[in-house]
């Protein structure tokens, strides 16, 4: 059996909860199995928490950093909780195609 690699999609995000959402939809929607959906929300309002539950997936890992930092630091901390083989990270006004 070949061991599937793990694909982390990292999302930082900060107050844009409706793109935010957009772009969910399309990397939920991916359909390789082995991946994981990091977003790294910017010390936003509860509406973004709400909108990354919304999807109820298990492939979504929400984390928050609890204070307002830089863009680049936001990027940094989704990276440190990142698990998979391989990484990319889009903004939250993108979207990835099947």
């Amino acid at each position: 059996m070949q061991h599937q690699a793990k694909v982390s999609v990292l999302i930082p995000t900060r107050e844009r909860p409706d793109t935010l959402a957009k772009c969910l939809k399309t990397v939920v929607n991916q359909s390789y199995d082995n991946l994981e959906i990091v977003v790294s929300d910017n010390a936003s309002s509860p509406e973004t928490e709400a909108v990354v539950r919304s999807f109820n997936s298990p492939r979504i890992a929400y984390y928050n950093t609890g204070e307002r930092i830089s863009m680049s630091h936001n990027f940094e901390f989704a990276l440190s909780k990142a698990t998979g083989d391989w990484l990319t990270a889009i903004g939250d006004d993108d979207g990835l195609v099947p």
